[in-house]
């Protein structure tokens, strides 16, 4: 196709214009709802307000409200894709633009500027105290309110977390705005690349407040601990027919305590998942808090380890408390569990210390009918063997690898999702059994991301040649399979 025509027919030139002023000129933010964000901080709660995710060199873009009682934080990131690598002509070139501190260059955009400890401290355009710091395992650049975190990811003040009035929140919001756009059309630049057309939409988090009770989150929880009230059903997830129905039945005992106290037993106090990454352990989590209408309080196992003594203990605490405090039913899941309840045999005495807290404050659960645990691991070897005995984690569920007829039901779903959201047919003479048959050995987020490549190329296509791409079929799925699978086997997926 050279552009000027369609399968559709001729494409119409003046329309054609109108779609291109249309779009987005380079990168733009848009805020939503700005009196719904504020609404948020000063009720004290977290959560993501958007990401967007882009072209080499930037990966992603991912913008979090972190709330406290009576003040707030704003954290956004800039992942750079280094690892699919740059447009070098060779390794050299690769290196050095990894390598290279462009912090610098965007602190000086925003005249004057003081560097502490290798981060750059601005004042935004409306006043607000910023700090542009890094994550250098994840390869991001950071923007912050006025805090940094370590490499255990305890959060370190800079600058006090502003109080959350409405000017300080509108500000802070246009600040961190002007700073991304900046660090976007800077690292743009240094890889002497275009800014792609593309919108960054930051909204309220997605729950609302009054869902999961009126509480502020500690100081110490956050960034370590997301709640939300997941919209997700079984039929969402593809395959795991025994972990769905076993997850099923767990969800009726969540909802109905009174009938196990009528026959005079107790429903189970903890659920471990286990299984291969990517299997769906988390949606499987999801799907029980939504099915039991429970609060879902996600934490992420390995944020709350802590290089500080006592620390990891009390975030622990904090967590198991805030759960037992929420109205209705609770559900606290910590994602990659083995980070925290390692064998203590032979362990360090923090790590005996960490494992003796979580059990502690996980039979204190045993007469509160409101919350259970959930946790997932794909390493139940190597988990402290009290933790799975009769009144903790007493119900294991597997959690394997799809089967053939798992794996049509991930595509078929994956598939539907992406043309819910378009509001049209995006796939056209799909083999679903040849599909299944290519990603033999793929888990469910490896299908997800395979798809989502496909799908990506075709807004490359429309954005950088300027006609509407033909739908997918099989061919471009199988195509990005094989390429997906090769960078996987040599390490660089």
């Amino acid at each position: 196709m050279d552009g000027s025509t369609s399968e559709k027919g001729p494409v119409d030139n003046q329309g054609k214009k109108e779609s291109a002023e249309a779009k987005p000129k380079g990168f733009q933010i848009r805020i939503e709802s700005p009196d719904l964000i504020l609404n948020a901080a000063q009720k004290g709660k977290s959560g993501e307000l958007g990401k967007s995710l882009l072209e080499k060199p930037i990966k992603s873009i991912d913008v979090k409200l972190l709330s406290g009682k009576g003040n707030f934080d704003l954290e956004a990131s800039v992942g750079l894709d280094t690892l699919a690598g740059w447009d070098g002509d060779n390794n050299e070139d690769k290196t050095k633009l990894r390598t290279l501190d462009f912090r610098k260059d965007i602190a000086e955009e925003f005249g004057t500027y003081k560097e502490r400890s290798n981060n750059y401290i601005i004042t935004g355009p409306r006043g607000t105290p910023l700090v542009i710091t890094e994550e250098l395992s994840l390869n991001k650049c950071i923007i912050t309110t006025g805090f940094v975190r370590d490499w255990s990811r305890r959060i370190e003040r800079i600058n006090p977390a502003p109080e959350s009035t409405k000017e300080n929140v509108e500000n802070a919001l246009a600040d961190v705005s002007d700073v991304i756009k900046r660090s976007v059309s800077t690292i743009y630049g240094l890889a002497l690349k275009p800014v792609p057309n593309e919108e960054l939409v930051l909204h309220p988090p997605k729950v609302k407040t009054d869902e999961v009770g009126e509480y502020s989150t500690p100081e110490a929880l956050l960034g370590k601990l997301n709640v939300e009230k997941p919209d997700i059903k079984f039929e969402d997830i593809g395959g795991q027919e025994g972990a769905k129905r076993e997850i099923q039945g767990l969800a009726f005992a969540l909802k109905n305590p009174e009938l196990y106290r009528k026959w005079g037993t107790k429903p189970p106090k903890g659920i471990l998942l286990y299984g291969p990454p990517g299997t769906g352990k988390t949606l499987l989590a999801k799907a029980l808090a939504s099915q039991a209408d429970a609060q879902f309080l996600h934490v992420q196992a390995s944020d709350i380890a802590s290089k500080w003594y006592g620390d990891s203990e009390k975030i622990m605490k904090d967590i198991f408390e805030l759960a037992s405090k929420s109205d209705g039913k609770a559900i606290i899941f910590f994602d990659e569990i083995d980070a925290i309840l390692q064998k203590r045999e032979g362990a360090h005495e923090a790590t005996q210390r960490v494992v003796s807290t979580f059990l502690e404050n996980m039979d204190g659960l045993s007469k509160n009918d409101n919350v259970i645990v959930v946790a997932s691991t794909n390493r139940k070897d190597s988990i402290e063997p009290a933790a799975l005995r009769a009144g903790r984690f007493d119900r294991w569920v597997e959690v394997p690898m799809p089967d053939g007829e798992g794996r049509k039901q991930i595509i078929n779903i994956h598939m539907g999702n992406a043309e819910k959201i378009a509001g049209r047919k995006l796939f056209k003479d799909i083999d679903i059994g040849q599909l299944a048959a290519k990603t033999e050995g793929f888990n469910g987020a490896d299908i997800a991301e395979v798809l989502r490549r496909v799908l990506e190329e075709k807004v490359r296509l429309e954005g950088t040649m300027g006609f509407d791409p033909n739908p997918v079929e099989t061919e471009n799925i199988t195509s990005e399979l094989e390429y997906y699978e090769k960078k996987n086997k040599q390490g660089n997926g």
